[in-house]
């Protein structure tokens, strides 16, 4: 078997020097044209398509909240009294509050960072929660039914990752 393929590798060396240089030079240029034209179509391309797609979606399912939440609260402002009230009155009642909702959707796990902060002229004490990766579409179903439930954030800071479906997000709740 090694003997065939000396032969056949001498057999293309010989070919290959008989070739002009300038015949070589051309065949090199196709091989290389033809190798970066092959990663580019196999390699690259797709995964950009799915990295497209996937920062799409993502827009799209932040766009989603977006509408959902200014319709709630629409509706919640048209039905005075409708919006439940909650009566936490400390930071660490709120932390245990919202790491259940957190826990019922099983994304407590993604929590990175916890950080209490601090009252201020015109915002009551709170706490941030802080993901280094999570997914968006649970961690959207818990903000959401947590806002059903009478707390929103007061802000949120979300980013794309290149996972699919994965999101950084930073989430402030405070006091009412």
């Amino acid at each position: 078997m090694w003997n065939s393929i000396n032969v056949l590798t001498s057999k293309y060396k010989d070919i290959w020097f008989k070739l002009e240089a300038r015949e070589r030079h051309a065949l090199q240029l196709m091989g290389l044209v033809l190798l970066l034209s092959s990663l580019y179509f196999l390699v690259w391309q797709p995964l950009e398509h799915k990295r497209l797609q996937a920062h799409q979606q993502l827009s799209w399912q932040e766009e989603q909240y977006q509408w959902l939440s200014e319709k709630l609260k629409g509706y919640e402002r048209s039905r005075p009294g409708s919006m439940p009230s909650l009566s936490i009155d400390s930071q660490a009642a709120l932390v245990g509050w919202v790491q259940e909702r957190f826990k019922a959707r099983g994304i407590q796990s993604f929590v990175s960072k916890t950080r209490p902060l601090r009252a201020t002229a015109t915002q009551p004490k709170g706490v941030r929660f802080s993901f280094e990766s999570v997914p968006a579409q649970q961690l959207y179903q818990a903000m959401a039914e947590m806002e059903r439930q009478g707390l929103a954030p007061t802000a949120f800071k979300l980013e794309p990752l290149s996972s699919e479906g994965l999101i950084a997000a930073q989430i402030d709740y405070r006091l009412a």
